[in-house]
């Protein structure tokens, strides 16, 4: 399940209030199938924050079945990132990063810039880290040849969080960019702050093109999905019309709203919620709309 998240804030300063989590127990992603567009220049970035290290996985990807696809964001085995074209079951082109992502506490600023266009080689395809450029790389599988047309922004599925491999990504992905016809910097996503911090910034300006899409993962009153966080991670079924809502929020931009109507979120009985006579602690933080006879009081109250 890909569950929409609040409060996951990358800046103090651009607050980015949403992610998204993907389990792979749960063949979680998030697909599209583009019209013909361009597909000699184009710019993906993210953010990610990984649930598991070491392992194969997919951030974004598109093909139509695993000898025909591209690579625009995998994460290998050894955690390094690598960009590729496979046509026919052959390797096109590929590029591995040295740079290996380990760390699951940290956010990971990830830009993939491309332009086949470009007369020198290293120039058509750059791969960025928290703003800055992989230059330590093995390019044993070669750059995109000049005027190459990829796989990106044809008539076949382009995928976050999985491939025909089934390579699921586990981990949480905020801040989805990708632009049809430009090869971007990622000084357009993100900045480093007085501190050295690079940190995102408000991406809403730029220009998408017409297979682009910006994923802020925000909804108003249409998520149903909810997670439990805490180490046991228990699986959270919804009854009726309980939704996260953006209307209120304490934290970040969003709340659970419930409606009053046999609205409820439950978890599986457990012997952990059997307390007996010690002490213990609820808390939670509420927010309740005026009734309707508490409207009409207030309205009519110097009548009364």
């Amino acid at each position: 399940m890909a569950t929409i998240l609040g409060a996951n804030t990358l800046s103090d300063d651009y607050q980015v209030a949403n992610s998204v989590r993907f389990n792979p127990g749960d063949s979680a992603y998030m697909h599209k199938t583009p019209t013909a567009g361009n597909r000699r220049t184009a710019t993906f970035s993210c953010w990610i924050k990984r649930s598991l290290i070491s392992s194969a996985q997919t951030v974004f990807w598109a093909g139509s079945d695993n000898s025909n696809y591209q690579a625009v964001v995998r994460l290998l085995a050894n955690d390094k990132i690598v960009v590729a074209e496979i046509n026919g079951g052959s390797t096109t082109w590929e590029i591995i990063t040295d740079r290996i992502l380990v760390d699951a506490a940290a956010w990971y600023h990830i830009v993939v810039a491309m332009d086949t266009t470009q007369g020198t080689a290293a120039n058509r395809v750059k791969i960025y880290v928290n703003g800055v450029q992989e230059t330590n790389l093995n390019t044993d599988g070669g750059y995109p040849g000049e005027n190459r047309e990829t796989l990106i922004n044809t008539a076949v599925p382009h995928q976050i969080g999985h491939d025909y491999v089934a390579q699921y990504y586990s981990g949480y992905i905020a801040e989805v960019c990708f632009l049809e016809g430009s090869q971007n910097a990622p000084t357009d996503f993100g900045e480093f702050d007085n501190n050295g911090v690079w940190k995102p910034i408000d991406v809403t300006g730029l220009t998408f093109g017409n297979n682009g899409f910006y994923l802020p993962f925000t909804g108003n009153g249409s998520n149903t999905a909810f997670l439990d966080s805490g180490p046991d991670a228990r699986a959270i079924t919804v009854t009726n019309n309980v939704v996260h809502s953006f209307a209120q929020a304490k934290f970040g931009e969003s709340s659970i709203y419930l409606d009053g109507v046999n609205d409820k979120l439950t978890m599986p009985d457990s012997n952990d919620f059997d307390f007996g006579t010690g002490n213990f602690t609820w808390e939670a933080w509420i927010y309740k709309p005026l009734t309707p006879w508490k409207r009409k009081y207030l309205r009519n109250k110097n009548k009364w």
